[in-house]
């Protein structure tokens, strides 16, 4: 008898012990933490044409973000090896505005480039409002283009530039965390203090990139013409945007992984210091060393948005030897060194100095 016990005490216990793991295993994967899960889900998220209740149960994904990017054709002929660096054709879902039609060696069209739509001719606008700067208007107007070609599924309008950088997982991980039906308005701010100061410490730089909700995206197409004939002496894009949708009652959210890089020369010291959040965007590469010195601007960005594309969401950490690589972006590692102190690493050169 006393075997018997014994013997169905062992297999008491080790059922005990197999559910309790798969108990916790379930919690880890169901209840961890957003901003340590891997965002592998969200990658390459298939898109299904559901009901509307359907799609507002589900986790945000690419498909839930369109794209408005803000260019020139004479500019994309050196600037489309950035955007195609992070484009998923058939995945992502945007356009490029252009001012004039592509010619030259843009065309064809390479197939992995965005969708290419022409700006509207904007000039019975300019006299309607009186605006002081057709290029102003045409720039803020362009949000109301982009917006009205998609609407199926969109949860998130995301403006930039023609030589934005977008981390696309890092980005949907992070607009997964809020609420798509209410107004808000993202953006970064200057890393430069005096762009902040001459431009405004309230507006989203559109070249690192600002999004808006799609309820606060639509309610700004709705009032774009009444705003642009109430602020046409702007001068400005970004602000004569922010303003706008202050009119609405909405101020900038500022998102630390949204980067303006209004500054210049090498950017390793600026990197090796990022903060502990996802690298959402990257912009004006333009105006900065190729971040890897072996290769130039275009293939340093394939090859950042290459390594990048394996799990965008990981930072590795080593308390022993102060090894510290950034989520999404850093790749450069501090080993066996003493600890290095921010400022030092922080040597950028300004606008102001170029």
């Amino acid at each position: 008898m006393h075997t018997c016990d014994k013997s169905k005490l062992i297999r008491i216990s080790k059922t005990v012990l197999i559910c309790g793991l798969v108990l916790y295993l379930g919690y880890i994967i169901l209840f961890s933490d957003s901003n340590c899960r891997s965002s592998f889900r969200l990658k390459w998220a298939p898109f299904n044409s559901l009901s509307n209740v359907a799609q507002s149960k589900r986790v945000t994904n690419i498909r839930h973000l369109l794209f408005g990017l803000l260019g020139s054709e004479k500019a994309w002929h050196h600037r489309k090896s950035y955007i195609e660096s992070w484009w998923r054709p058939n995945v992502t879902k945007g356009y490029l505005l252009l001012d004039i039609p592509p010619k030259g060696d843009l065309l064809p069209w390479s197939s992995k480039s965005p969708p290419y739509k022409i700006y509207d001719e904007v000039s019975k606008l300019v006299s309607e409002t009186k605006h002081v700067d057709a290029t102003v208007l045409r720039l803020v107007h362009g949000i109301m283009e982009v917006y009205r070609e998609e609407h199926e599924g969109v949860r998130w309008l995301v403006m930039g530039d023609d030589d934005s950088i977008i981390f696309l997982d890092n980005m949907v991980e992070i607009l997964a965390q809020y609420d798509h039906t209410k107004y808000y308005y993202f953006g970064g701010h200057s890393e430069f203090i005096l762009s902040n100061y001459w431009y405004s410490f309230n507006q989203g730089f559109g070249g690192a990139g600002f999004i808006l909700s799609y309820p606060l995206a639509k309610a700004l197409a709705k009032d774009m013409v009444n705003c642009l004939k109430r602020y046409n002496y702007m001068n400005a894009a970004d602000k004569t945007t922010m303003t706008c949708i202050a009119d609405i009652g909405v101020h900038l959210s500022p998102l630390q992984g949204i980067h303006q890089i209004d500054l210049g020369g090498d950017l390793s010291g600026f990197l090796s210091s990022y903060p502990k959040s996802l690298l959402m965007s990257l912009h004006h590469f333009d105006m900065v060393d190729p971040i890897f010195p072996s290769l130039d601007r275009a293939q340093s960005v394939f090859h950042l948005e290459n390594a990048a594309q394996y799990d965008q969401s990981r930072a590795c950490y080593n308390k022993s030897y102060v090894i510290t690589g950034l989520k999404a972006g850093n790749f450069q590692f501090l080993g066996d060194t003493p600890l290095i102190f921010m400022r030092k690493l922080c040597q950028e050169v300004g606008y102001k100095d170029q």
